[in-house]
């Protein structure tokens, strides 16, 4: 039990200045639940368990510390905070305490925050906007403090300014008419803003953009299993401050998701913006994104900090992800990859599948709860089959794989990610199977992973979608003979490797590795050799797959003839399924043209 004990909790010690402040714990998750106190500081070797939660430290006549709290995330659980007197934060700021995080940022070196700083607790809305539109921002010089730069081009003040006006050529938001904001919409976040207009409003506002290392300090993305289910990822459109509660490290709300936020750090010409929005992948809250300066989309928004000591000139360099460059280097020989194949192979016996559950509550479609033989070790793997009602069986069917914000959900029956990106698909007439596949879901595994363990589950998830066509093979109602597959985002991982059982292949948002994989699994060595027709749908802006470095490297590579093989650029980001009528019709002309049309 002691063992136990010990694998679940850790000893966590609490101290403020001054002492004597009640701290109050409640569940990340049940935000409305009532708070649990524990003690009054100084607290020693207080017994956290592991997980997410919500922690509260408060004193009469001081301002009140509120944020999550994770101990496993943390290179040091233990708190020194410094209580200030009630009124003293910046009115709508949350100050964040200094800790120091694992690592949850890929691809780029996030420096450790060892000083205290405000942040925003909501993203600037359209009303605070106004307020600089009001006083002449736009016009007052003494704002823009950085060189205006486009397409590689300085340009004058005036340049600029005919590129900063509203949808009526009035100075303001992209969103914004006649220098307004929509009615009734000024509690919500300011959004089609480029970052200088950012960057302007923040030194009107005297604070600042807060650098991708401050960024980080108050959201700390590591969080993003229990962030995310609480934050707007929903695909409708931006919520006003409270609707959701996905409180941060900081205690800061909306860091992932509704409106994307610009930092202040440069990528050569571009600059980052974090957090994701309303239309993004939840797993975009913890993925890096840089867009070109005056990039005004319509979910571009932002937050200030106001910073208690200058942090030294490192925090604000240019930051360049270490990425691969595929221009130096080559796929391995045919006689390498033959002992690779070998890797693949797996006994072909009766997948022994079985419908678990079933529900008919759709009016377009029957869901099954499936599961079948996983095809190694002696797992079984669940998975989710739409069968579309308003076609006649043998049905076409699409094998799905998603992208990697399936890693942050514990749970398929409560919630399938990215569902939007085939529903269209079973209306129109084509049964979808989206598996539970290995440290998804339910099957998720808590230890991250070493590099052999991740080679191998690599190897596993082909050897699933595989065991996916065996079982589906076994069903009377299914077309083995018009299936194909659709992977999103970490999905073109499996789909280089697929095999000649699908009819075609789509890769949505996807790109080859931007770091180094094992040989065994790496797309380099697998794309050359992989025929089958393939469409490859993708954001001009994607950050995660830039265009020049991984998207048309793939493209270039993919084995299928010339005349089968279709590269699609749709103007956004990494998630093309937020431009929905663009992609579906190119998923559904693709399909119409390789499995035919539908019966």
């Amino acid at each position: 039990m002691k063992e136990l004990w010990n694998r679940i909790s850790t000893d966590v010690n609490i101290e403020t200045d001054p002492p004597g402040a009640t701290v109050a714990v409640k569940d990340y998750l049940t935000p409305g639940a009532p708070w649990i106190q524990v003690g009054q500081t100084p607290l020693h070797k207080v017994r956290f368990p592991w997980g997410y939660s919500r922690m509260r430290i408060s004193k009469p006549g001081h301002e009140t510390f509120e944020f999550a709290h994770q101990v496993q995330g943390e290179v040091s659980p233990d708190l020194k905070l410094t209580l200030e007197p009630a009124g003293t934060w910046p009115a709508g700021m949350v100050k964040v305490p200094v800790r120091r995080f694992l690592s949850a940022i890929a691809r780029i070196q996030v420096l450790p925050v060892t000083s205290e700083f405000f942040v925003d607790r909501f993203e600037v809305s359209n009303q605070d906007f106004q307020k600089f539109v009001d006083a002449g921002g736009y016009r007052d010089r003494r704002f823009w403090k950085h060189e205006f730069v486009k397409d590689g081009r300085k340009l004058s003040w005036k340049e600029a300014s005919h590129l900063l006006v509203d949808a009526t050529d009035q100075p303001g938001p992209s969103t914004w008419e006649a220098g307004r904001f929509p009615a009734g919409k000024g509690d919500l976040p300011v959004t089609g803003v480029s970052w200088y207009e950012a960057a302007a409003y923040a030194e009107f506002a005297g604070k600042s953009l807060p650098t991708v290392s401050h960024w980080y300090a108050a959201s700390y993305p590591g969080m993003a299993p229990a962030v995310i289910r609480l934050s707007n990822f929903d695909n409708v459109g931006l919520s006003a401050p409270g609707k959701y509660q996905g409180i941060s490290a900081g205690g800061a709300f909306d860091m992932g998701g509704n409106a994307k936020e610009w930092c202040w750090n440069a990528d050569g010409e571009k600059r980052y913006i974090q957090g994701g929005s309303w239309r993004d992948q939840p797993y975009q809250f913890a993925n890096l994104d840089a867009q070109a300066p005056f990039d005004r989309k319509p979910d571009n928004g932002f937050r200030c900090v106001r910073y208690l000591s200058q942090p030294d000139e490192s925090y604000f360099a240019p930051l360049r992800p270490s990425d691969r460059d595929y221009t130096r280097e080559k796929p391995v020989s045919d006689d390498v990859f033959r002992g690779f194949q070998a890797l693949y192979t797996y006994e072909h016996r009766d997948p022994e599948g079985r419908i678990d559950s079933l529900d008919g509550s759709s009016p377009d479609w029957i869901q099954q709860r499936v599961s079948y033989d996983a095809g190694h070790g002696n797992e079984r793997m669940p998975a989710v089959l739409f069968l579309p009602r308003n076609a006649t069986p043998p049905f076409q069917v699409v094998t799905y794989f998603p992208g990697s914000g399936v890693f942050l959900y514990p749970d398929s029956r409560r919630y399938l990610v990215a569902f939007y990106q085939l529903d269209y698909l079973i209306r129109g007439g084509r049964a979808v199977i989206y598996p539970v596949y290995e440290g998804t879901y339910e099957r998720r595994t808590p230890q991250r992973l070493s590099e052999m363990q991740f080679r191998d589950r690599e190897i596993d998830w082909s050897k699933e979608v595989e065991r996916t066509l065996d079982y589906l093979e076994t069903r009377k109602d299914i077309d083995a003979a018009r299936m194909a597959f659709l992977g999103f985002s970490v999905g073109a991982r499996p789909a280089v490797r697929l095999a000649e059982r699908f009819k075609t292949c789509l890769i949505l948002s996807g790109g080859l590795n931007p770091t180094p994989y094992a040989p065994e699994v790496d797309s380099i060595n697998f794309a050359p050799r992989m025929k089958l027709p393939t469409l490859l749908l993708n954001g001009r802006y994607d950050f995660s797959f830039p265009l020049e470095d991984f998207q048309l490297p793939l493209f270039r590579l993919l084995g299928a003839p010339d005349k089968d093989k279709k590269f699609v650029l749709l103007e956004y980001a990494h998630n093309v399924g937020a431009l929905p009528n663009q992609m579906r019709r190119e998923v559904l002309a693709w399909l119409d043209r390789y499995l035919g049309p539908v019966k």
